[in-house]
C-alpha cells in the first residue's frame, strides 16, 4: 500500500491540477495540492532540467507517480493552418471526416511526428517501474473547437500566449488562419491513443480525460479552457477527482 501521496510530474498541464508551473526558488520541490492530500506535485524550473529529473527519480520509489506528459503537441506544430493543407484518416475513428482538397498523408507519418515524445516517456516509465514505482500516465486537456474563441484568447492573452503571438505575428492578424478544429481534435485523439499504447507496453495503467468535460464531439467545454491551450483548474478538480476513483485513492493518500 502506498504510504505516501501520488506525485503528479510532467509538464504545463499540471498546472490545473494544482501543481505550481515554477518553484519559488526555481529548484524542484514537492507541493500539496489544496484539497486533495491524496496528491503532491513536482515543481522547478521551466523548461524542466536535469535536476527536476534527478528529483523525480528520487521521489518515485514506493509511490505512484501520475505522469501528465507534455501534451500540446498538436499546436505547437499545428494551431495555425499550413500550406498546403493536410489531413488523415484516424484508424480508431474511421468516422470523423477529411477535409475537403487537403492533401491527405498515412496516420504513420503523424505518428511519427509524436514518437520522440512517447519515447522519452516511455523509457522513464519503464525505468521507474523496474526500481520500485508505480507509474500511472494520465490523458492531456482535448482542443477546443472554437476558433474565434482560440483567435481571442492568443490576441488578448498575456505571457502562456507570447509563443503563439509572436507566430501570429509573422501571419500578420489579417492573414493568420488556425487550423480546422476537426484536425486538430483528430491529432490529440492520436496522441492520447500512443500513450494509451505506452502505458499498455510498460505494463501500468492509463487514466483517460473524463466524459464530462468535453462536447459531443469530443473537444474540451469552453467553461474549462484557461487560455488557447491548456485548460483550467475546474477541469483539474474534475480530474483529481477522476483519479482518485479509478485509483482507488482514499483521502490520505493510501489506497483504498
Amino acid at each position: 500500500m502506498a504510504s505516501r501521496a501520488a506525485l503528479i510530474v510532467g509538464h504545463s498541464h499540471t498546472v490545473c491540477l494544482g501543481v505550481p508551473l515554477i518553484s519559488a526558488t526555481r529548484a524542484p520541490a514537492v507541493v500539496d495540492i489544496p484539497g486533495f492530500p491524496s496528491f503532491q506535485g513536482l515543481t522547478g524550473v521551466w523548461p524542466r532540467d536535469q535536476a527536476y529529473h534527478d528529483r523525480l527519480k528520487e521521489e518515485a520509489v514506493g509511490r505512484k507517480m501520475i505522469f501528465v506528459w507534455r501534451g500540446n503537441q498538436h499546436l505547437a506544430h499545428y494551431l495555425f493552418a499550413t500550406r498546403p493543407y493536410f489531413d488523415f484518416f484516424l484508424s480508431s475513428r474511421p468516422d470523423l471526416p477529411v477535409m475537403n482538397n487537403a492533401c491527405l498523408v498515412p496516420e504513420t507519418a503523424v505518428r511519427s511526428r509524436f514518437a520522440p515524445i512517447n519515447e522519452r516517456l516511455r523509457w522513464i516509465v519503464t525505468a521507474l517501474a523496474a526500481q520500485g514505482s508505480e507509474p500511472v500516465i494520465c490523458g492531456t486537456p482535448p482542443p477546443s473547437g472554437d476558433n474565434e474563441a482560440v483567435r481571442r484568447r492568443i490576441e488578448t492573452g498575456g505571457r502562456t500566449e507570447a509563443v503563439f503571438q509572436r507566430v501570429a505575428s509573422e501571419f500578420g492578424s489579417e492573414s493568420m488562419q488556425l487550423s480546422p478544429p476537426m484536425l486538430r481534435l483528430k491529432l490529440w485523439l492520436l496522441m492520447q491513443a500512443m500513450m494509451e499504447e505506452v502505458a499498455a507496453e510498460c505494463g501500468v495503467p492509463y487514466v483517460a480525460v473524463p466524459k464530462s468535460v468535453t462536447t459531443e464531439e469530443g473537444y474540451l467545454r469552453e467553461e474549462f479552457c484557461e487560455d488557447s491551450s491548456h485548460a483550467n483548474a475546474t477541469y483539474g478538480y474534475i480530474v483529481l477527482k477522476n483519479l482518485e476513483s479509478v485509483l482507488g485513492l482514499g483521502p490520505h493518500g493510501e489506497e483504498r
